[in-house]
């Protein structure tokens, strides 16, 4: 269960904590309330955690950080109520600890309540006022309340604490749309691509350079684009998933050890999650991309045929077979499983790709095409997969349809020389020498020492050279 569902604190526990943190820490915190029993339905895993949390913080006494544990485990697994009275007791025991009112307004938010949100984050924010992240949930809240000023007024004040806030700069571009200073965001997110190639960020910069008027600047980036915003750093927001337990959670836990590149990390979690669901082809399909990712075929290898015995006809079983086996060279078995993949889920691209790619190592580039084409009617986005089809596309001499397959890549990724570099060849091999020459050139204003975009111009340029002096009386 996504953690986004978990919770549902009550207005009435937002007033609790209110209560008890004006009351201070004169009288004694009362025990740790026992977790209610709806636990006994839950995962073992999960009621295991809880119980446990739950002990510690008997055990502890008044120890808060030992509450604020306990508190944690019941929001993360879904115990709302329960966590609301923890909060509650914490304040209670620390009333200028700004995370109990930081957690109900993530909390609320989750639930849908923005207002209950925003005014728990006030509180949290007058107790800690230097915590960025704070400030910037407090203005995406605002800004969908439609406070923009204020929600400007709190995305500025988070890039006071944190200059590299991600999520602030893009708030500050949110409101500018709001504004209707489309330019201005622009120009904003623009400058932050340079920080940061999230799809997020492309798609924003597409929503900005269209409402500004520049509809064909906007479709590349609004192609490429992800309207689903990305997970930004926030260390209270960790602790939460921290506490979280089961599969799902043992999932996050991989997933964010591989994003942060802690690959010994992401391989123990995956090993020791296997103890418990040892036959979950999630969990398989996670170690074997570690291994992928540390260059260990032989052992990628291997977990892949232990999610093919456990899955025969699973599409990302077979996929992933196919992956493992090319990259030990295992080329005959290596298409029978992206072809199986295929066939398994024929709307979803990648097995087509998959094919596509065998194929073009065993250099059957009109084999390689057709599912090419296949997978590129399905909707392949990933401007590296397209600059692939365009390069085909030219040794199938389809140099229309490469032409507008690496155009799309120029145009939204400018930076990238081989766009511009397969773009030309395909205006050269066409014949249209006066695009190739541009093509050469728009690159080289990018990466003017590329040593192939200067051997295009070059060659385009003697070739035009040579048709003229040709055309000579």
């Amino acid at each position: 269960m996504a953690i986004e569902r978990l919770f549902s604190f009550t207005t009435a526990g937002l007033a609790l904590t209110a209560t008890l943190m004006l009351a201070g820490c004169d009288a004694p915190a009362p025990p740790p309330a026992a977790p209610s029993s709806t636990i006994e339905a839950a995962d073992p895993v999960v009621r295991s955690a809880i119980e446990q949390a739950h002990q510690t913080a008997v055990d502890a006494g008044d120890s808060a950080e030992a509450r604020i544990a306990y508190a944690l485990v019941l929001q993360a697994n879904g115990l709302a109520a329960d966590a609301s009275t923890a909060w509650a007791q914490v304040s209670q025991m620390a009333p200028i600890d700004p995370r109990p009112t930081y957690y109900t307004a993530m909390a609320a938010s989750e639930r849908g309540d923005v207002q209950a949100a925003v005014d728990a984050m006030t509180q949290s924010i007058t107790l800690d006022p230097t915590h960025a992240p704070a400030h910037w949930r407090h203005g995406q809240w605002l800004l969908d309340l439609g406070r923009s000023d204020d929600a400007m007024t709190a995305f500025t004040e988070a890039l006071k604490h944190d200059p590299s806030a991600a999520a602030a700069r893009l708030g500050q571009a949110r409101v500018q749309m709001e504004r209707g200073e489309h330019q201005q965001a622009a120009t904003a997110l623009q400058s932050l691509l340079q920080a940061t190639s999230h799809p997020h960020v492309r798609y924003l910069l597409g929503q900005a350079l269209q409402r500004s008027g520049q509809a064909d600047a906007a479709a590349p980036f609004l192609r490429d684009g992800d309207p689903q915003a990305p997970r930004f750093p926030d260390d209270r927001a960790t602790a939460l998933l921290d506490a979280k337990h089961g599969l799902d959670a043992e999932y996050d836990r991989i997933d964010r050890a591989i994003a942060d590149n802690d690959l010994l990390k992401a391989q123990r979690t995956a090993q020791s999650a296997l103890k418990v669901w040892p036959d979950d082809i999630g969990l398989l399909a996670r170690l074997g991309d570690v291994h992928r990712r540390r260059n260990d075929s032989a052992a990628w290898l291997r977990v892949a045929r232990q999610a093919v015995r456990v899955a025969r006809d699973d599409y990302m079983t077979q996929l992933n077979l196919s992956m493992a086996l090319r990259a030990n060279d295992q080329l005959g078995p290596a298409l029978t499983a992206a072809m199986a993949a295929a066939d398994a889920q024929p709307d979803v691209p990648d097995g087509h790709l998959q094919v596509a790619r065998i194929h073009l190592v065993a250099k059957r580039p009109t084999d390689a095409i057709a599912a090419m084409d296949t997978a590129f009617a399905l909707g392949v986005t990933d401007p590296l997969e397209r600059l692939q089809y365009a390069a085909v596309l030219i040794e199938v001499e389809r140099y229309d349809n490469a032409i507008t397959q690496s155009h799309m890549v120029a145009q939204s990724h400018p930076a990238t020389p081989r766009a511009w570099l397969i773009l030309g060849e395909a205006h050269r091999r066409k014949g249209e020498l006066q695009l190739a020459f541009e093509a050469a050139m728009a690159g080289l204003q990018h990466s003017p020492q590329h040593p192939q975009l200067s051997g295009l111009a070059r060659a385009v340029r003697n070739a035009a050279l040579s048709e003229e002096s040709g055309q000579q009386p």
